[in-house]
């Protein structure tokens, strides 16, 4: 959790910040697929604000309503999906699109004050391991900060805004 503090505490750009921070989900969890999904305004669509692994035009397009697909059951249920092995008897369908080297994967909520930023998804450790509980705990605590940090960054907005209007 001292590296998440330390990258925040730095100087950045706010419209850099989820790039900076997929990019150090990456290095810290030595994944090489991981994406940040926010909300969209009108709080009903997610959309990838930044990711790695994926196919930028795939990703460019991606838009997911709050309650469908895993995202969007994540983002509605405001609870995160912890997989480690996928069932054998229900695999969800597949595109073509994707390339997973296991079937685990992380997604968790990011919320603050109640209110939900978005969605972080982790998938493809670099070893092709499955991700343990250890690696949930860290994504669930440095979520829960990032979405802190995207959630004080909102309200500075609109602060903003209001000693404008």
């Amino acid at each position: 959790m001292k590296s998440v503090f330390e990258l925040l505490s730095q100087e950045h750009e706010p419209a850099r910040l989820p790039d900076t921070l997929v990019q150090w989900f990456c290095e810290q969890f030595q994944i090489e697929r991981c994406s940040m999904m926010l909300l969209d305004a009108q709080k009903e669509t997610l959309s990838i604000a930044a990711q790695r692994g994926i196919d930028p035009g795939v990703a460019g397009r991606a838009k997911v309503r709050l309650g469908q697909g895993i995202a969007g059951w994540v983002a509605h249920n405001r609870k995160p999906l912890f997989v480690r092995v996928r069932d054998e008897a229900d695999p969800p369908p597949h595109t073509d699109q994707d390339a997973y080297n296991s079937d685990s994967f992380i997604c968790v909520p990011l919320t603050h004050n109640n209110q939900l930023c978005g969605v972080l998804n982790l998938s493809n450790k670099r070893d092709g391991e499955a991700f343990d509980d250890f690696d949930l705990d860290r994504a669930m605590l440095a979520g829960s900060i990032i979405a802190m940090t995207l959630g004080g960054q909102e309200q500075v907005r609109r602060a903003a805004t209001t000693a404008w209007a």
